[in-house]
């Protein structure tokens, strides 16, 4: 049993929202992705994602699902050049049976919390994370290094190469799902400290997003929550949307 709740926000900066998550129950895919490009290029992008990865009857791995999405994206840019440079992020995971496939572009993120443990399951495609690869910066030093949000990699952009994790389940394990928005604000420590004092994922979902508009957010925060259990007989799904602007017609997002 999969119970998942998510809430998406434009921060404290914009009135328009680039971030878009969605699932399909039936099977079991789980995604946060954000847009970029401005002009209104970056929720098109993020909304490519969505509609590629949630297409009914797709049979396509999920590696190869998130490459539909990036060539999807760059159709849409032949078809109409006023949306060239756009792009998107995605981090995306599959539940099958007690096993999970993680796949990922960019530096949306995925964590497992288990047994009071925040672990972090995705490795950002990002400038600082090259840096502190290479030894040149610490994780504290890339928290507020001035170009922690240039991304390596993007759907819709050169040919990217997705990153892919997979591994069993637990029972009672948490998975967070978010932008880059949340972890611009929150060190993984903070996010963990919340996790550990939160009773369910819609309350760790709520606190994170507080936490998260305390500090300057300026950019858009999507977290997703999900808790896997063993048992149960059917699935919750509880989702919070806000938005500060009027809705954008090509940024769809539903429960």
């Amino acid at each position: 049993m999969i119970k998942a709740t998510a809430i998406s926000d434009a921060g404290n900066k914009y009135t328009v929202n680039e971030d878009t998550y969605g699932w399909n129950m039936r099977s079991g895919l789980f995604f946060v992705a954000d847009g970029m490009g401005g002009h209104a290029a970056g929720e098109i992008a993020s909304g490519i994602v969505r509609e590629t990865l949630l297409q009914e009857g797709l049979t396509q791995r999920l590696s190869d699902r998130v490459r539909s999405a990036h060539s999807a994206i760059l159709d849409a840019v032949a078809a109409d050049s006023a949306l060239a440079g756009m792009g998107s992020t995605v981090v995306a995971l599959q539940v099958n049976s007690a096993h999970y496939e993680l796949v990922w572009v960019g530096d949306s993120r995925a964590y497992v919390w288990r047994s009071g443990e925040l672990t972090r399951l995705s490795r950002d495609h990002s400038l600082v994370q090259a840096l502190i690869d290479s030894g040149e910066i610490s994780a504290d030093q890339a928290q507020s290094h001035p170009q922690k949000n240039v991304v390596t990699q993007t759907l819709g952009v050169y040919e990217p190469k997705p990153d892919r994790a997979d591994a069993a389940l637990q029972h009672k394990d948490w998975f967070l799902l978010c932008s880059d928005g949340l972890t611009d604000e929150l060190t993984d420590d903070q996010i963990a400290d919340i996790l550990s004092r939160s009773s369910s994922i819609e309350i760790a979902k709520d606190a994170l997003l507080t936490a998260a508009k305390a500090g300057t957010c300026r950019d858009n925060v999507t977290i997703m929550m999900l808790r896997y259990s063993r048992y149960g007989n059917g699935t919750v799904i509880g989702v919070g949307i806000l938005l500060f602007a009027a809705a954008v017609g090509s940024w769809a997002l539903f429960g």
